[in-house]
């Protein structure tokens, strides 16, 4: 019974997600490495404007904190986002971020959104000051 249920989620349509970024650096290689995502070969993101931090409420132009917060998780309550993705002001030497959103038990999709970010945040913390590349 346990491949069935694999099986079928990895054939689940991709999540509809949005990147809040208090660091105001990562959000678009943050939004690229989510939109090339795939598992079994199939993308698993959807990334989506953080709704409400453009003008008039409209499309944001570059996602913040703040407003933009509570304009998400409405979007999630609502339906019209599965979640966010929250990386903090210190996301790069943290190592950290937080999804919030409907449904947190998909593994699959989890894994692969870690590894997505993980990689963007190893790759700026190797890019950033005090790093020497070898040779």
């Amino acid at each position: 019974m346990i491949i069935p249920m694999l099986a079928a989620r990895s054939t689940s349509k991709p999540l509809s997600v949005a990147v809040l970024d208090a660091t105001g650096s990562l959000r678009e290689p943050v939004e690229e490495a989510l939109r090339a995502a795939r598992f079994d070969g199939k993308l698993r993101f959807q990334v989506q404007p953080v709704p409400g931090d453009g003008p008039e409420g409209g499309p944001a132009a570059l996602a913040t904190p703040g407003a933009s917060e509570a304009a998400l998780k409405k979007a999630v309550l609502e339906g019209k986002l599965d979640g966010y993705l929250e990386l903090p002001a210190d996301a790069v030497s943290a190592g950290t971020a937080r999804y919030f959103g409907r449904n947190v038990s998909n593994r699959i999709d989890l894994r692969t959104m870690e590894r997505a970010v993980s990689d963007v945040l190893v790759g700026q913390r190797l890019a950033g000051p005090g790093s020497t590349p070898r040779r």
